[in-house]
């Protein structure tokens, strides 16, 4: 009976170093990082800009956590930020852009307000007044869609400064062939049969554009 017993201590004793070690492996990984992007973007007065959170982890994966990270804004008179990452501009200036995880982990960028002036967007340089609007440049280049896809276009202005801007949200949209596909004011044009139509963004004037196929 005495040997069963030393058997039986000598059988636990094993087994207890192996049920340690294959616990300290199973340590869940933790979050070390979060990105906010973009990254120090510059937009104008009275346009949105959508940011998002990517989280790092200690095993070299990542998630997107923009839909669950409290953002904050740290000029709050420069630019607001929803709970989901999207910043209103309020005024000129720059505010600092913080996305911070449930865990606590945060990161963060700037974002930088430009000025508007006659109903043009132009730059936050010194002489803002002196800069004219010179021309737009719609993108993408004559793109090709299936009737049932949409294309997002970006107007490009370029100014006498040698500046540039984001005017998506500032310019006119229209479509040449309404029947082919129509565009809303943000930029976004929609299908309507085969066939092209030239898509045209207008500020002051000044236009630019390009031809959309839809097949």
């Amino acid at each position: 009976m005495r040997s069963l017993h030393v058997f039986v201590a000598l059988l636990l004793a094993s087994l207890l170093p192996g049920c340690s070690s294959s616990s300290s492996h199973s340590n869940p990984k933790t979050l070390q990082s979060v990105a906010v992007t973009p990254a120090q973007p510059s937009v104008a007065l009275g346009v949105q800009q959508q940011f998002k959170a990517t989280g790092m982890y200690s095993d070299g994966t990542s998630q997107d956590l923009t839909s669950t990270a409290v953002w904050t804004s740290s000029q709050t008179a420069v630019a607001t930020i929803s709970p989901g990452g999207l910043a209103i501009t309020k005024a000129t200036g720059t505010s600092s852009i913080t996305a911070m995880s449930p865990s606590g982990v945060s990161g963060s960028t700037m974002l930088t307000v430009t000025a508007v002036f006659g109903g043009i967007v132009g730059t936050s340089a010194v002489n803002t007044t002196s800069a004219m609007l010179t021309s737009i440049v719609v993108t993408p280049g004559n793109p090709g869609i299936g009737v049932t896809a949409t294309e997002q276009f970006t107007a490009t202005g370029h100014f006498s400064d040698s500046s540039s801007l984001n005017l998506t949200r500032q310019v006119t949209w229209s479509s040449s062939e309404v029947g082919v596909a129509v565009i809303n004011s943000s930029g976004i044009a929609t299908p309507v049969a085969t066939g092209s139509s030239t898509i045209t963004a207008t500020l002051k004037g000044v236009n630019g554009s390009t031809v959309l196929t839809v097949h």
